[in-house]
């Protein structure tokens, strides 16, 4: 007899996972998704401006590197453009131009990103 009680005691204490264990685990799971959305979702758009950013600073070394080749700042006619190439009527500077495409080639590389940091494009 006793040991009939001790069977059906075990068969109850084996029965599965209950419906309220469930939902607590669920619960859980749901607080630490929502944390983890929390925390990440200002971190990628900082990192979007972070890059534009860099960019910008990219396209600012780029005019200073075109200044100090050719003695002036693009004009506005010949836009970034004349980062890439050389412009057709650009005059040459006072150290001349075989000396200094030796010394530095300081051109804006053509194999820039196109897009930027949300996805809009960016016109070099």
């Amino acid at each position: 007899m006793i040991q009939a009680l001790v069977r059906k005691n075990r068969k109850r204490t084996q029965r599965g996972v209950t419906l309220v264990e469930l939902l607590v685990v669920l619960a859980i799971l749901a607080l630490i998704t929502a944390i983890v959305v929390i925390n990440v979702l200002p971190a990628r758009d900082q990192a979007a401006v972070d890059k534009a950013r860099i960019d910008v600073g990219v396209l600012e070394t780029a005019l200073d590197q075109y200044r100090l080749d050719m003695m002036n700042y693009p004009t506005t006619q010949q836009g970034l453009d004349a980062l890439i190439e050389e412009p057709s009527n650009a005059g040459a500077p006072a150290r001349g131009r075989a000396q200094r495409d030796a010394l530095s080639p300081r051109r804006l590389s053509a194999r820039q990103p196109a897009d930027g940091p949300v996805g809009k494009s960016l016109s070099v």
